[in-house]
């Protein structure tokens, strides 16, 4: 059971070895149930897998889950044993999301639409039974289709290329060598909504010659594919470590 700072009861959650089990209820802070959700253990081949493209089960910590029951603070019911309409408002870093749709069997399930409060962005996104199947974001007039809520950058070649152009583009400086200098540089940077590495920063320093190497070779880097969120282009930032030794 957990409570606020006033002493008010948020939730109710079980466990099982560990791990979330079973029926976990939520609540509004006038005491009235908010949200049932039951947790599932989930096999190899269950297709139904959902946390990922739901708003919902981020809000309950991105686990697998179905929602049983859902209802505002006024006691109106928007889920019943799994099946209802649901209008949902959620946190989505300084902005708000807002998303509407059907749940069926306790998972979306259909079309869902969604905007945000700050941006112009809306978006269309098809369900079967909690998977995402496709969805398209419309901004500035340009569609972006997408078969994933958010997709991380890549290096072309993924990360085995990745760690093969660090080692061999990476020189070790000769005056570095010469005085027996080695160890890790840790670096950080963004890579940009085109792909292109930004913002490189020295996180943790080895060597003057050594910093400005691990630089130009991030620098030097090809463009990366962007990360997308729901299939626009958006800005991720990234730690390196690049060890140099003898």
């Amino acid at each position: 059971m957990s409570f606020d700072s006033l002493g008010i009861r948020i939730h109710i959650m079980n466990y099982e070895k560990g791990n979330l089990a079973g029926i976990s209820v939520f609540y509004h802070r006038n005491g009235k149930e908010r949200r049932r959700a039951e947790y599932i253990q989930m096999t190899p081949g269950n297709d139904q897998m959902v946390g990922i493209s739901s708003s919902l089960n981020q809000f309950i910590f991105n686990t697998n889950s179905k929602i049983i029951y859902d209802a505002d603070s006024t006691g109106y019911v928007n889920i019943s044993d799994g099946n209802g309409h649901l209008k949902e408002t959620t946190k989505s870093g300084d902005d708000e999301l807002f998303e509407e749709g059907d749940y069926v069997n306790g998972f979306k399930h259909g079309v869902w639409s969604g905007k945000y409060a700050k941006r112009v962005d809306a978006f269309l996104e098809k369900f079967e039974n909690g998977k995402l199947i496709s969805g398209e974001t419309i901004r500035d007039g340009v569609n972006y289709p997408y078969t994933a809520t958010m997709e991380a950058p890549q290096f072309p070649g993924g990360q085995s290329a990745w760690n093969k152009y660090l080692g061999s583009a990476t020189r070790y400086p000769a005056d570095a060598q010469k005085s027996g200098v080695r160890g890790a540089v840790m670096l950080s940077f963004v890579v940009d909504k085109t792909g292109d590495l930004v913002e490189i920063k020295i996180d943790k320093s080895v060597y003057p010659s050594i910093d400005e190497e691990a630089r130009r070779v991030l620098r030097s880097a090809p463009r990366w594919k962007p990360a997308k969120q729901r299939g626009v282009p958006v800005r991720v930032k990234y730690n390196q470590r690049i060890n140099f030794n003898f």
